[in-house]
């Protein structure tokens, strides 16, 4: 039991050196740089969180781990401000025209690094051994792929997971209310669990590239049509849904705030 005490100080450890790197890239940056840089700590922090959050799961069951996840998407929903640490927010915006892909390319450059960099930062977080699980862990050579059922049933589960996702980010460029962050870090939390037992319940191209590629069960290529192509597919899907929805309600290119659409007029989703 001592093990999940070291999971909990790693995580709060993560949490804080990362936050306060926002911090401070908010005060020294401006501009598309301090974006990147948002980008970068965001993922790192998203990632390795994930690496002990997975630990948690394995070792100490499925409960553990919910209470865990809603805790972090509680916090990450709190403090990143426009960061994402997701390449499909970013491949949305050049469809819709609002980034240039050199510009959305920086930004899934920067979380692509990040997600490869922090198994390093990880790896030496347990190999302090402060508890004998950690430490073992730490000296592993190989994993084993979350992907439990075939690789067409795996990227459907992305599919949709992410397209459910998605439609609940880009509703909250047009609608915000007080208690989003609550319901997103639900929603999300909910989503996890229910891929867990099929593909690991990812949703997120960089998060699954930096948990499980090259891991047993799965080779290069299984792993980029799951992770990689399902959930940008899904992630496109639910673009193409939402913008029929908004402009057949006549929202688009409107902002919605706890209900209110900027005219003052109600509206209903």
């Amino acid at each position: 039991m001592f093990a999940i005490i070291v999971s909990v100080f790693n995580i709060a450890t993560i949490s804080f050196c990362t936050h306060t790197a926002r911090v401070i890239v908010r005060l020294v940056l401006s501009g598309f740089p301090r974006v990147i840089a948002e980008e970068l700590v965001s993922t790192l922090e998203y990632c390795a969180v994930c690496f002990e959050l997975a630990l948690v799961c394995d070792n100490y069951g499925k409960t553990m781990f919910v209470i865990g996840l809603y805790v972090m998407n509680l916090w990450w929903g709190s403090c990143w401000g426009d960061a994402t640490a997701n390449p499909n927010t970013h491949l949305e915006d050049i469809v819709r025209g609002e980034c240039e892909p050199r510009e959305a390319g920086y930004k899934i450059g920067a979380q692509t690094v990040a997600g490869l960099a922090v198994w390093r930062v990880v790896r030496y977080l347990w190999g302090l051994g402060y508890s004998n699980l950690h430490l073992g862990k730490s000296r592993e050579l190989t994993c084993l792929a979350d992907l439990q059922v075939s690789v067409i049933k795996g990227a459907a589960v992305e599919c949709i997971i992410t397209f459910i996702d998605r439609m609940n980010g880009l509703s909250q460029r047009h609608y915000t209310w007080q208690y989003s962050n609550v319901f997103n870090a639900i929603l999300s939390t909910g989503l996890v669990v229910a891929g867990l037992d099929y593909s690991g319940g990812y949703f997120n191209p960089v998060l699954a590239m930096s948990l499980k590629m090259g891991c047993t069960g799965h080779n290069l290529l299984e792993h980029v049509i799951v992770y990689w192509l399902a959930s940008v597919v899904g992630s496109m899907i639910a673009l193409k849904f939402y913008r029929v929805i908004t402009t057949a309600l006549g929202m688009e290119g409107k902002q919605l705030q706890n209900g209110e659409l900027l005219d003052g007029k109600k509206h209903k989703l």
